[in-house]
């Protein structure tokens, strides 16, 4: 997630990404639940790689290609999501109506939270959108790499 990304936290209150350490804890769902986090995470953007998600109640999200986003259906990696999904919210859902690649340069951001939760509680709110945390992307990896249809369409070349 990009820096200046806004999570919300335990309390309703919001704090910038690269200002969230171990003391916090976050809030994981519509109904309030919270998990502390254990560790942060950071690297360089790379060119080609980000997104930028903007919703039809004018949230917008930059984050990597490869960060989670859990829509009405179920988690996505963003580059999977399209025009017309319906991402979860703090409010409920909303509706994603642009993706483009981002020109954002600067440092992407993630959080890891308690890992005695399972992977489908590994969620925090980012500009309002409810996304994965370090572990919930690792878990989605995993699992899509035994999918055959995933790897042929993104890890494999189109004439392969």
């Amino acid at each position: 997630l990009a820096e200046g990304t806004m999570i919300t936290l335990a309390d309703g209150s919001q704090l910038p990404i690269q200002e969230i350490d171990n003391s916090n804890s976050v809030q994981i769902n519509q109904q309030g639940d919270v998990a502390k986090v254990v560790a942060t995470s950071q690297a360089p953007a790379r060119k080609g790689d980000v997104l930028q998600v903007k919703t039809e109640d004018g949230q917008e999200l930059i984050l990597s290609r490869d960060h989670v986003v859990i829509t009405s259906d179920g988690s996505l990696k963003a580059m999977q999501l399209k025009i017309g999904d319906k991402v979860l919210t703090l409010n409920g859902e909303t509706v994603v109506v642009s993706i483009n690649i981002s020109e954002y340069e600067g440092t992407l951001f993630n959080l890891h939270l308690d890992e005695e939760r399972s992977e489908n509680t590994s969620t925090m709110f980012a500009n309002g959108i409810l996304v994965g945390d370090h572990i919930m992307q690792i878990n989605y990896h995993k699992n899509a790499m035994k999918d055959k249809d995933y790897v042929m369409k993104h890890h494999l070349p189109e004439e392969y």
